[in-house]
């Protein structure tokens, strides 16, 4: 992702009192992507920076933010091959510090200097969200390994009698499952 100035976001206004919020929205493709998935329109992103209390004094609010993700890739399903449109929806609130303290733990973002990368965190967010492995669905059957057919749409007609021996175990316990 390019990092645009617009998605990086000035919070030294909320870290000093002069307001309590600040909203943003904008659009961008992901980057560095896997071969497979392929983004026919841009992931939105919405959310804001806010002040929150945590305590009775200024010192003990804590700066919190909002982030929304939404949009749509298409990839093939990892047995069968078939096209899949995969939407994404993701929302969660992070707590926002200028610099690490103790350890950083989960959920929270940096913003050195009192600037945040909100550009940067959305692609990471959003690489988190997407699983490894892409099925069209958990039961779906694949395709055949002797003569390559989707199982899913027709029965294999192939003897299926070149099987690796290391799976030949495996295939009799299929085979008695089916009787």
């Amino acid at each position: 992702m390019s990092n645009e100035n617009k998605n990086l976001l000035d919070l030294n206004p909320i870290f000093k009192g002069e307001t309590k919020n600040i909203d943003f929205s904008f659009s961008f493709i992901p980057e560095n992507l896997d071969s497979d998935i392929v983004f026919s329109s841009p992931v939105n992103v919405t959310g804001r920076v806010f002040e929150k209390a945590s305590g009775s004094t200024r010192s003990e609010s804590l700066v919190m933010a909002e982030i929304s993700l939404s949009g749509e890739y298409k990839t093939s399903c990892a047995r069968c091959l078939d096209e899949l449109c995969v939407p994404v929806e993701f929302s969660d609130e992070y707590s926002v510090a200028t610099e690490l303290q103790n350890e950083q733990g989960e959920g929270m973002l940096l913003a050195p200097a009192g600037i945040l990368d909100i550009g940067e965190c959305a692609d990471s967010l959003f690489f988190m969200e997407i699983p490894s492995k892409h099925l069209c669905s958990d039961d779906c059957k694949g395709l055949c390994q002797g003569c390559g057919k989707n199982l899913n749409v027709e029965k294999c007609t192939c003897s299926g009698k070149n099987i690796d021996p290391r799976l030949a175990v495996l295939k009799k316990l299929l085979d008695k499952q089916e009787k």
